[in-house]
């Protein structure tokens, strides 16, 4: 079973990569 706090890393995940995404200026996931 997931955690609550690991069900809250898992979704913060995609949230810090997008902002990295912007700031290193590529993509880390292309679209």
């Amino acid at each position: 079973m997931i955690k609550d706090g690991e069900r809250e890393i898992i979704s913060e995940v995609p949230k810090k990569v997008a902002e990295l995404d912007k700031v290193l200026g590529f993509n880390v996931f292309p679209k």
